[in-house]
């Protein structure tokens, strides 16, 4: 995903394969997030990511989902505590 150009955001997945150096759109089951610019994807072990923020229809996001790439895959985790403001343009790390 990210922004195609003024106002206008997308939220497709693509993946690179660094073998055959040639892109793919991974077409991904469950509720994908809106279309935004500005957010994180970390990976958190060598299956999943974690998205978290970004901005889209003039307004920062703190939503946070998963990226099965076992199975291609969106979740929206459960998760504890209280989350980091609305954000966007913000870097994030996999610590642990």
């Amino acid at each position: 995903g990210g922004q195609l150009s003024k106002r206008k955001y997308d939220n497709s997945v693509w993946a690179l394969e660094l073998g055959a150096r040639e892109w793919t759109h991974v077409q991904c089951a469950g509720t994908p997030p809106k279309p935004r610019a500005g957010h994180t994807l970390t990976m958190i072990n060598p299956h999943d990511a974690l998205l978290f923020g970004g901005h889209a229809e003039q307004h920062c996001s703190q939503d946070l989902f998963m990226l099965s790439l076992a199975t291609a895959s969106w979740s929206r985790p459960v998760v504890g505590g209280t989350p980091p403001a609305p954000t966007s343009g913000h870097v994030a790390v996999g610590v642990g």
